[in-house]
Order: structure tokens, then C-alpha cells, then sequence
């Protein structure tokens, strides 16, 4: 695609530009093993596959017994259908201490609420700027939904705790199992070392960070409310409290030539070649001039630019020009999620498309 080497975004990973062999790998896939899974014998069922990996699931009665676990309900405003053993449960990871216990964690539910999250950003983002570049959408939507933005969410927002106590303090103060489930539970893979004393584990890979088990937190409270409360209530919370932060997508473009990707774009477009002009100037003859220089296609303004010669007030103006394309947002979007009566956003492709 032509938009995939006209920019580059600030701060993305090598593998999204990466050779051939640092994308496509050798598949290692491999079947569930029994001991996790419940398989019945119509195998196309895939209604009555259940998960045998836990021997307790936490009740709504034993969690109705944790404030924090109460205390989180209504902090999040979740209705009175979202059960609090659902609640509990989205806040315990996968990891050997919950796995050595027997509880149910939150994996299907974080799995879940993972693939809302991507579809409901990656929807509102292509309604809202149909031009960003693949790049730069990726990008965007990584900040929206990225676990470090969910880790944000839910500990400096939502207020989730840690459970950072060891069971040994939590048995030597008579502390009821209770009040950990309204506190997210995960077996950190940062650990003390010794020197000489190297832990070799085939359970390492239970093991996760902060982010990841915030985030994972996160994604089951989503899958919970639209398990409870239908797709309807879950689109409103995520537009609530994930889609409707600030994110500035104009900083995400980096442009290495952006007179000649200027040029290149309006070729495509079939529309006139780009001209700079002059339009404003002070100081010329001074230590600190200033100039305005404007960037136009035929009669048509396509951005302005100012700086202390005129090559770098061309050329900011032609960045300004290929963002006012690139962040093209349509009047009264629709996405395609919505329930009755959706009409598909008209997205301008004469001489208007640069406004």
C-alpha cells in the first residue's frame, strides 16, 4: 500500500517494518491436551466444551463478603446483573499460586474482552479517520487498548489494588480469603534473585507483569458487562471510559520527505501538482525572520507553515498538508455497529479532500 511508505509513525516497533522473516514464522501449533478441557462427544458441540483446569469457582455469596470487591462494583457503576463473583473472578489471573488453589481464573473472559476491545477502537478509528495509514491506525489503536493504557485504566481510574500480601501474613493476621477477591491476583515474574541460584520452572510461563495482568483485569470486566448486560451496555461503557480519553493522533506522523510524499499524493488523487507561495514575512534582513508560506493545489489551500527560512516554512507547510488528508473525518459517522439504520459515511474524494 502506498499509504505504508509515505509515512512512518514515531515510536512503533521494528515488526511492523521488519524483513519477511521477522514477520512470518513457522507455525507450532498444537492440540489441547484433555486435562483442560472437557471435550464432548459431538465434537462440533462447542456449547458443552468446559474448561477442567479449576476445582472452585468463587460464589456470589462468598464474594459479597469483600468490601473491596463491593466497593469496586459501584466504583465502576456495573448494573445489578453483573454478578460480583463474575467481578472476582475477572480480577484473578492465570498463575501457579490460583492454579495451586484450585480457582477459576480469568482467562476465556480476558480472551473475550480482548477481541471487543480490537473491534470496537479498530471500528471507531476506520469511521472516524478513513485515510490513517495502516501504520498509524495499528498505532492508535495500540493506545487506546495496549496493556499499558489499560494499566492506566484500571489502577490510576478504576482504583484496582494489588494483592502484594504473602499467604504466610495473610494467615499470621487471621485474614479472611474474602478479602482478597476484590483485589487482582497474579504471581509477578519479577522475583529476588540469589546469586549461584538459578530457577528453572515448566510453569514460568504462568508468569506475568503488571501491565499484563492489569490489562488482563481489565478485558474480563468488559467480557463480564457483555455477558450480563448485552452488547448494548458494553459499547457504552468502552465509549465511556476508553474511547472518550484524549489521543493525539497527529503526533503519531513522521514524515521524511514530506514535499515529495506531498507530490506523490496528489498525483494519485489526480489533482493538480503542489505550488508554495509566499504569503506573509518579517525581519527578513534580521537575526530572527520569520515567513508564511502556503501549499496550494491549483486554487485550492491545502495547509500553511511558518518558520525562520522559507525551505522549513515549505515544508511544515507540506506536513500540515498531508495531516489535514491523513485526519479527514467524516460529518456524522456511523459505525457499523450500530443497531438500526446504518448508513455507511460518504468520504469526499474531489478537490474538498484536503478540508
Amino acid at each position: 500500500m502506498i499509504f505504508s511508505r509515505i509515512v512512518r509513525p514515531v515510536g512503533l516497533s521494528r515488526r511492523l517494518y521488519g524483513s519477511v522473516s521477522e514477520v512470518y514464522k513457522p507455525a507450532t501449533n498444537s492440540s489441547y491436551k484433555n486435562n483442560v478441557y472437557s471435550i464432548p462427544e459431538n465434537k462440533a458441540d462447542f456449547g458443552n466444551y468446559q474448561r477442567t483446569s479449576f476445582q472452585h469457582k468463587i460464589t456470589n455469596e462468598e464474594a459479597a463478603r469483600s468490601s473491596v470487591l463491593l466497593a469496586l462494583h459501584a466504583r465502576l457503576g456495573l448494573s445489578d446483573k453483573f454478578e460480583l463473583s463474575t467481578l472476582a473472578r475477572g480480577l484473578t489471573c492465570r498463575s501457579n499460586t490460583n492454579k495451586e488453589k484450585g480457582l477459576a481464573d480469568n482467562f476465556g473472559l480476558s480472551l473475550f474482552g480482548k477481541n471487543l476491545l480490537t473491534y470496537y477502537a479498530t471500528e471507531y478509528l476506520i469511521v472516524k479517520y478513513p485515510r490513517l495509514p495502516l501504520a498509524i491506525l495499528n498505532a492508535a489503536v495500540d493506545s487506546y487498548i495496549g496493556k499499558y493504557a489499560l494499566l492506566d485504566l484500571g489502577k490510576n481510574i478504576w482504583g484496582i489494588e494489588e494483592d502484594t500480601r504473602s499467604d504466610l501474613t495473610k494467615y499470621l493476621n487471621n485474614e479472611p480469603k474474602e478479602y482478597a477477591f476484590g483485589k487482582l491476583r497474579y504471581d509477578s515474574s519479577v522475583e529476588e534473585k540469589e546469586d549461584g541460584i538459578v530457577a528453572l520452572s515448566k510453569e514460568s510461563a504462568l508468569k506475568m507483569d503488571k501491565a499484563s495482568a492489569y490489562a488482563s483485569a481489565v478485558r474480563s470486566i468488559i467480557a463480564g458487562i457483555y455477558a450480563h448486560d448485552g452488547e448494548s451496555e458494553t459499547k457504552k461503557f468502552i465509549n465511556s471510559h476508553i474511547l472518550s480519553r484524549k489521543l493525539d493522533i497527529s503526533s503519531m506522523f513522521e514524515f521524511t520527505q514530506p514535499i515529495r510524499q506531498l507530490s506523490r499524493l496528489l498525483q494519485r488523487e489526480n489533482l493538480p501538482a503542489p505550488t508554495s507561495r509566499l504569503i506573509a514575512e518579517n525581519g527578513r534582513l534580521s537575526s530572527n525572520p520569520m515567513f508564511i508560506v502556503g501549499i496550494f493545489s491549483g486554487n485550492d489551500k491545502l495547509g500553511e507553515g511558518q518558520g525562520p527560512s522559507i525551505f522549513k516554512a515549505k515544508t511544515d507547510a507540506c506536513i500540515n498538508s498531508l495531516k489535514q488528508y491523513y485526519l479527514y473525518s467524516p460529518l456524522e459517522a456511523v459505525v457499523p455497529s450500530v443497531e438500526n439504520n446504518f448508513k455507511p459515511a460518504f468520504i469526499d474524494k474531489g478537490g474538498e479532500a484536503f478540508v
